[in-house]
């Protein structure tokens, strides 16, 4: 793996060293900082390949101060995070990367680098509801709005600010942790005015509908409304109905021997006792489907006047089990709005 780091920075200091050499065909007046800034970086190379990190780091800034050459920032950034700069490496490749002209395998090989290091590092992107704003991190000048690119921080807590002539200024404190990216947004407002509709195209309109009542009890508790006063009608009437069969056979009895043995009606009297007895289950069952509906009713209509319209979702559930036994035929209703 040294090896093919060590081979990388090679490759990456004969592309420096071209770029070198036609700054000083130019002959410009800076050609004597170019000198200098080529023979530091000679040294941050032969550094690199002996392993010494520190010493390359130091070098290549030191060429990078001389000569401001995005070409540099790669090795620079490389040796940063050999020596734990995780941060100043992060930020250095990834500008390299956006304004260097670097071959294709460079490229590729300081990818992955930065891809690794930000595991261990914090990012940050703000958005502001206006373009041109300045924007600063922990006192740090960073860009102006819109920014595109994400800022590599340390993990932990940071102040962000924006700042504009002529608008208040708005500020927060985020904590941000080890490998996340997080978003902050900042509204700058003229003197006086209010905060409204901040749908631009740096801040895209916020999605409140997680903060909106749930419908979802509302309809449970209006469907169990209607399936429980429905059942207690259905089997009201049907117990009706079998009470009504069961007079019309008394009515036959009248006049006969009483139900017993040996007598000629028991027939009779067992269809009686049957349909008395399917008559009072029936009745229990619409009994139970107007309780049911009533309940569901009631709680839907507490829930729709109790709750905030603005609250966040409900997590009501309702449990509807039927119990059938040999003397009991019942709906038992559980759960919470």
């Amino acid at each position: 793996m040294a090896r093919r780091s060590a081979r990388t920075v090679s490759v990456l200091g004969a592309t420096l060293c071209a770029l070198l050499w036609v700054g000083l065909a130019q002959a410009t007046p800076s050609s004597l900082s170019m000198t200098e800034a080529r023979r530091r970086f000679d040294e941050g190379v032969s550094a690199y390949d002996n392993k010494d990190y520190e010493a390359a780091r130091v070098a290549f800034a030191q060429a990078y101060a001389l000569e401001p050459l995005p070409e540099l920032l790669i090795n620079l950034g490389h040796a940063e995070l050999k020596t734990g700069r995780n941060v100043e490496g992060c930020r250095h490749i990834a500008k390299a990367l956006r304004e260097a002209e670097i071959g294709l395998g460079e490229r590729r090989a300081a990818e992955h680098a930065l891809e690794n290091a930000e595991h261990f590092v914090a990012r940050i992107k703000v958005a502001v509801n206006l373009d041109g704003a300045d924007l600063v991190i922990d006192g740090q000048d960073i860009a102006a709005s819109p920014m595109i690119y994400p800022w590599y921080l340390e993990p932990g807590e940071h102040r962000v600010r924006a700042s504009k002539e002529g608008f208040q200024s708005d500020d927060q404190v985020v904590t941000i942790t080890k490998g996340q990216l997080k978003t902050v947004r900042l509204n700058l407002l003229r003197p006086g005015e209010v905060l409204t509709n901040l749908a631009t195209p740096t801040q895209p309109p916020v999605d409140d509908s997680s903060h909106r009542r749930s419908m979802i009890p509302v309809w449970i508790g209006g469907g169990l409304s209607v399936a429980g006063i429905a059942t207690g009608v259905v089997f009201t009437v049907i117990a009706a109905n079998h009470r009504s069969d069961r007079n019309a056979k008394l009515d036959d009895l009248s006049g006969s021997a009483p139900c017993g043995q040996g007598s000629g009606t028991v027939t009779t009297c067992n269809q009686i006792q049957q349909l008395d007895k399917t008559a009072r289950r029936d009745q229990t069952i619409g009994f139970i489907g107007f309780g049911v509906g009533g309940a569901a009713l009631l709680g839907t209509i507490t829930y729709v006047l109790l709750t905030p319209s603005g609250s966040s979702e409900s997590s009501a559930s309702i449990r509807l089990t039927p119990v059938i036994g040999p003397q009991i035929s019942a709906l038992n209703l559980s759960g919470a709005f």
